[in-house]
């Protein structure tokens, strides 16, 4: 995984990568670095949303779980079909989710899906994949409303291991988890 949350007239609030279960965030703009942490719990103290990053990469590119397999399907009024998937071939019960497809000429695009206690609503361009995703938690307890743009999607392409590792200046202070879901960078925002 590697993620960065940019402005729209300067640098980016953080960065996080991760490879093989471990992750690194750096917050450039307080010169704070949370290192060596599950991606998941680094995302979820960065912005409540706690997804893996095969997860997070399903729900941005459309796919909704990783390794989606359709499992029944059914049409509503106002042009919109409801088709329940499952996740295959991961560890433990299969997870589940509904996708709402919407014609638009000859193709079907995705414009939500439901998921665990996740609520997605997606926007496209002119390319295949989505251009924007929003997440919004179900869940009473987690308030949470999130959205991403997506932009510069490349897809098929070899990615060098370098791309998984920060580059991180000198004079770091360094981070826990707790004091990031205290006070991280997109708290407040």
């Amino acid at each position: 995984m590697h993620l960065a949350g940019v402005t729209p007239f300067g640098g980016p609030v953080f960065i996080l990568a991760a490879r093989n279960g471990r992750g690194t965030l750096l917050v450039p703009g307080e010169s704070r670095v949370l290192r060596d942490a599950p991606p998941a719990a680094i995302l979820e103290a960065l912005t409540g949303v706690a997804l893996e990053p095969d997860d997070l990469q399903a729900v941005l590119t459309g796919c909704v779980l990783p390794g989606p397999r359709a499992t029944a399907g059914r049409t509503h009024s106002g042009g919109l079909t409801a088709i329940d998937i499952e996740s295959t071939g991961q560890q433990g019960p299969p997870r589940t989710a509904t996708i709402y497809l919407q014609r638009n000429g000859s193709q079907w695009q995705l414009r939500a899906a439901k998921r665990d206690r996740w609520q997605i609503e997606y926007t496209y361009g002119t390319g295949s994949f989505p251009q924007s995703v929003r997440l919004i938690s179900t869940n009473p307890d987690v308030r949470v409303n999130i959205g991403a743009s997506l932009s510069q999607v490349e897809t098929n392409q070899d990615i060098s291991p370098a791309a998984f590792v920060i580059d991180e200046p000198k004079n770091l202070m360094p981070m826990t988890l707790e004091e990031l879901r205290q006070s991280g960078p997109l708290r407040g925002r």
